[in-house]
């Protein structure tokens, strides 16, 4: 190497930790490399030149010998070590093919753990009750005593069948005079209607009088009237009357007399002439008739030959009914070469062929054959041959299955899908049974019981945290509401140790798995059976979390758009959820209480929200005792809610294109800079 290069190497090396090139080494052994520092010693002195290297040297090559007949050594006797070991492992697994097996003595175990792990909990449960009690005991007594204060007060007795007495006395009494009012309303009213009911009987009297009047002079008047008219029958007699009545009747019977003869000459006339049409009419008749059998032969030929087209029949039949199990075979009844016999063969067609629904043209079978070729998969084919001019077409596949008619495959096709999907529905059966008995159960029950636990220890948390108005919040983590009881409740089952189920508890949660799994494949059927277990068996898909609003005085009101809040308690009740939830998120992974930090990030912290009530949401989170790193344009946190703070500033100047950090510390009282 030069000189002038070393010299530029060294010129770029300062001495001594004051210098102010970027590396820089001094002579105790420190070094420094920018932001790294370092310090660099030896055990002890070394000799520099040829003959000491060469010492050296040899030295280390003693070393190495000794190193390789140790290490051979070492390796002879592993190599035993190794024979032995293999000879050890060959008995194992014989043993082991002779040990029976241990799935039993495992569900076992895992079972004690289940019963374990439920009758420590049911202890602790246990213990809170009986504390719980001990409390509710001292409040009784207090109770009682304060209540036999109350009564030595009031001259009341301590019995409780007669305070019972008392009680429904007074409550008695308090429902009559609470009807009083009521009542004495209603005879006010009862009152009035009699007054007013006996004006109404004086109206009706005098206007009763009055008709009585009118009906009596009416009376008179008809009995004047009935006299004159007896009078005037007297005087004039019957017989003029009888004879009149005879002329008009003769006049009568004369004038139908004359209609009939004209009628009886006319119908005698139309008969002639219609003999005669009918007689013509029935020689064109007959030559028709023996025209018409002749085009019916021709037609049942015709139809005959078009039935036996291969598929046509079976293919035209009511798609319903020919799937069904009581479909009539394809044979058409034997009918003779007579009119009756196309008869009979056209009705025997009509009752197992629909009509049609649409008019299908020759271009519009060959798209659907070419249609029917492009969909085909590999190893298929269709195709179509006319028996003659004007005769159906009849469209075979070929296949696996060999050369058959299009339906004939079709339903083979269908047959051997239905028994694969059964195939595979008892496969998935079995696997879901395999499945939600495994580990994989054990693992979701698990889960399960531990988000249960991550809400409760949130709402404990929460229930010592409110507004200063007293508004708090609570979690509820429940089952989705639109899933169906059925389903909702076997996956609540899933909750609970596969081997504390009963059967009929494995085959609810089995059916509501199975279709959850059918709903995902249908809905994504290119996905692979684990991926759609994985989804299925999400437990988080099943739930909703809903955030209820505790005020004093009131029932819990769900959170919504609609709840009434101010600003602040918005805010407030937004962040208590979050809060909360890192509170027990932090205590649930240091359950020994070694003093692992909680710490949360809020990066543009509080955004939005007034100055005002910043102090509290700094206040909240000490309160949860959390640990938390903030960024904000506008946040100092130099309130008297948090107890301690280091602050960090960052200042720029986009002339100088540098960054300044100002280090600075608040003690809850005052803000104090920190030297650099």
């Amino acid at each position: 190497m030069r000189a002038e290069a070393v010299a530029a190497v060294l010129a770029h090396i300062g001495l001594g930790a004051g210098s102010a090139a970027p590396l820089w080494v001094a002579d105790d052994g420190r070094f420094g490399a920018g932001p790294l520092r370092g310090r660099h010693g030896k055990d002890a002195a070394e000799h520099v030149g040829a003959g000491a290297r060469a010492e050296a040297r040899q030295r280390r090559l003693d070393e190495l010998r000794a190193q390789l007949r140790a290490a051979g050594t070492r390796h002879t006797a592993e190599d035993a070590t190794h024979r032995a070991l293999r000879e050890h492992r060959r008995q194992l697994r014989e043993l082991r093919d002779h040990i029976p097996p241990t799935a039993e003595v495992d569900d076992a175990a895992a079972a004690a753990a289940g019963a374990t792990r439920d009758a420590q909990r049911a202890t602790e449960h246990h213990d809170e009750l009986r504390r719980a009690a001990a409390v509710a005991f001292r409040a009784a007594e207090e109770q009682w005593a304060r209540a036999q204060t109350v009564a030595a007060d009031a001259g009341l007795p301590l019995d409780a069948a007669e305070l019972h007495t008392i009680s429904a006395a007074i409550a008695d009494a308090a429902a009559v005079l609470r009807d009083l009012p009521g009542l004495l309303g209603t005879a006010r009213r009862s009152l009035g209607d009699w007054h007013a009911a006996v004006d109404d009987w004086n109206t009706e009297i005098g206007a009763h009088a009055g008709a009585a009047a009118g009906a009596r002079e009416s009376t008179a008047q008809a009995e004047h009237a009935a006299t004159e008219l007896a009078t005037v029958e007297a005087s004039l007699g019957e017989e003029p009357e009888r004879i009149a009545e005879q002329v008009a009747e003769a006049q009568q019977a004369l004038t139908g007399l004359d209609e009939d003869v004209r009628a009886t000459q006319s119908r005698h006339t139309d008969a002639g002439k219609a003999a005669a049409t009918a007689r013509a009419q029935a020689d064109g008749a007959e030559r028709e008739a023996a025209t018409a059998e002749v085009a019916c032969r021709d037609a049942r030929s015709d139809l005959l030959a078009t039935c036996e087209v291969p598929g046509l029949l079976p293919a035209a039949r009511d798609p319903d009914e020919a799937q069904s199990d009581e479909a009539q075979p394809d044979e058409l009844p034997a009918t003779p070469d007579t009119t009756d016999g196309a008869a009979r063969l056209f009705a025997a067609l009509r009752s197992v062929v629909p009509p049609p629904e649409r008019d299908v043209g020759e271009d519009a079978l060959d798209r659907s054959l070419r249609a029917i070729r492009d969909s085909l998969g590999a190893g298929w084919d269709a195709e179509a041959r006319r028996a003659a001019d004007g005769a159906p077409v009849a469209v075979e596949v070929s296949g696996p299955y060999g050369r058959r008619a299009l339906l004939d495959a079709a339903a083979q096709v269908i047959t051997d899908l239905r028994r694969a999907r059964n195939l595979l529905s008892a496969k998935q059966d079995q696997a879901l049974r395999n499945l939600l008995h495994g580990r994989v159960a054990r693992e979701v029950a698990t889960a399960l019981f531990e988000a249960r636990e991550l809400v409760d220890r949130c709402n404990a948390i929460l229930g010592d945290v409110t507004t200063s108005l007293g508004i708090g919040v609570k979690l509820d983590w429940r089952t989705r509401g639109d899933l169906d009881g059925a389903t909702a409740t076997a996956l609540r089952l899933l909750g609970k140790d596969p081997d504390a189920r009963t059967e009929d508890e494995d085959a609810a949660v089995r059916t509501a798995v199975a279709g959850l799994v059918d709903e995902a494949r249908a809905a994504d059927p290119e996905s692979s059976y684990r991926t759609v277990i994985g989804e299925v068996l999400d437990y988080r898909r099943w739930h909703e979390l809903r955030l209820y609003l505790r005020r004093p005085g009131r029932n819990d009101e769900l959170l919504s758009r609609r709840t009434r809040l101010s600003e602040g308690e918005k805010k407030l009740v937004t962040y208590l959820p979050m809060a909360a939830a890192a509170a027990a998120s932090a205590a649930a992974h240091d359950p020994h209480g070694v003093g692992a930090p909680r710490l949360v990030l809020l990066d543009d912290a509080f955004a939005k929200v007034s100055e005002d009530n910043h102090a509290r949401l700094f206040g909240l989170l000490v309160s949860l005792d959390l640990d938390f790193i903030v960024t904000s344009e506008r946040l100092w946190g130099t309130h008297a809610t948090v107890p301690e703070l280091a602050i960090t500033e960052v200042l720029r100047d986009p002339d100088l294109r540098a960054i300044a950090l100002v280090h600075s510390r608040w003690d809850g009282r005052q803000h104090t800079g920190v030297a650099a």
